[in-house]
């Protein structure tokens, strides 16, 4: 019996689960700001949630649907109440009618025979975990070789309960991998404060060298530092606060902003930046290969922040999970998913309190949604104390 039929039957029939107005012809149900309550509260957001490639996200009934249908498998107890009702086979399937779906699953965060998992932050029965998972719970599924089961609704409760656990003493994720970004999340023992911050991002910008044509940058004492920029150039190079410059034979040297000559305006750039104070940059020749932050420390692409030092000190290693699972691509092409860990290695005269930058390297574009540019565009940040992880953070942001 195709199940949109059994539909039709299930809406004739007295059944006291459902109601004459559940069965009407309806619009679409449009989300409610509160109906969202998947896993910490303010942490996660529909755009968090991952559904198969072609199909959408329904808040109101947390399903994936498609032209096909919803996509299981689904519940133990919804199969079992969809063959009670006559449906036979088709309940095993893994696409149901949307709507057959929406009645018996119901509107509620987990479907009837599942509950929440406080633990797990997932719906779960005694077997089984069901989706839609979060993005980094498939990431982390793909990364543990789950295979085609990642893309649908349920899998093994013991196979997700491994998922994320460390299998060495460094708190990476298993299996390990060579990826430079597999770190396990935190557990809640090693998190010693969450804070609500905004933040913005930087990245290092890369010009050719304009030799006696542009305007050279320089040292504090005004001695030339064997590059010069276009003015143009120049003055960004003055915003980020560090530059690649490529000379005539391929070659790259990396300055970094030393200080401000306020007696002597080097350039003009009122034309490009309306910020004072950017003309009178001096600069000196980076350690690291991306340029360097503070208290001797360089900067790592998708890993270093700026921050506030008043409000966190330089050396914090953070977790910040909207972070988790967001795809980055590094300078050699290779493409990585996060894994939501950052450290405090630079600041910036811009920031103050609760606001942090982030570094993405020569990047183009920046890969973080939770990067909003804007004071009203908080997330949470956790402050982590993992002496393994630190270390091994403290070791890439420092020269080599």
């Amino acid at each position: 019996m195709h199940l949109s039929f059994l539909l039709s039957a299930l809406c004739a029939a007295t059944v006291s689960v459902f109601t004459l107005s559940s069965c009407r012809e309806k619009a679409e149900p449009k989300p409610e700001a509160d109906q969202q309550n998947h896993g910490r509260p303010g942490l996660v957001t529909p755009d968090d949630i991952y559904c198969p490639e072609g199909y959408s996200y329904d808040l109101t009934f947390n399903q994936c649907y498609s032209a096909a249908g919803v996509i299981g498998p689904f519940s133990i107890s919804m199969i079992q109440k969809c063959k009670a009702f006559g449906g036979g086979e088709p309940c095993d399937g893994l696409h149901w009618e949307r709507g057959f779906a929406q009645q018996l699953r119901g509107k509620e965060l987990c479907s009837e025979g599942t509950e929440w998992n406080t633990k797990l932050n997932v719906c779960a029965d005694g077997e089984h975990v069901y989706g839609p998972f979060l993005k980094t719970q498939y990431n982390d599924c793909v990364a543990a070789k789950g295979g085609d089961a990642c893309e649908t609704m349920r899998w093994s409760r013991l196979f997700f309960e491994s998922l994320g656990k460390p299998d060495n003493d460094e708190g990476r994720s298993a299996p390990v991998g060579d990826s430079p970004f597999d770190f396990r999340s935190p557990y809640n023992s090693e998190i010693s404060s969450v804070r609500s911050a905004w933040a913005t991002y930087y990245f290092i910008p890369t010009f050719r060298d304009a030799g006696d044509s542009g305007y050279p940058l320089l040292d504090m004492a005004g001695r030339r530092l064997g590059a010069s920029l276009q003015a143009k150039d120049w003055c960004h190079a003055s915003l980020e606060g560090s530059v690649r410059v490529l000379g005539n034979d391929g070659k790259s040297i990396v300055f970094n902003y030393v200080g401000s000559h306020e007696e002597s305006l080097q350039v003009d750039c009122s034309r490009w930046i309306s910020l004072p104070g950017l003309g009178y940059s001096r600069f000196y020749r980076a350690k690291g290969s991306f340029g360097d932050g503070v208290a001797g420390y360089v900067l790592q692409p998708y890993r270093t922040i700026a921050v506030d030092p008043g409000w966190l000190p330089y050396g914090t290693l953070v977790y910040i999970p909207s972070a988790r699972g967001a795809q980055v691509i590094l300078a050699d092409g290779s493409v990585h998913f996060h894994d939501g860990y950052f450290f405090t290695a630079d600041t910036g005269g811009a920031l103050y309190g609760n606001h942090i930058d982030v570094f993405i390297g020569s990047a183009d574009k920046n890969p973080f949604k939770f990067v909003g540019s804007a004071r009203s565009k908080t997330f949470e940040l956790f402050v982590v104390q993992n002496p393994k992880i630190k270390e091994s953070l403290t070791r890439l942001h420092s020269a080599q």
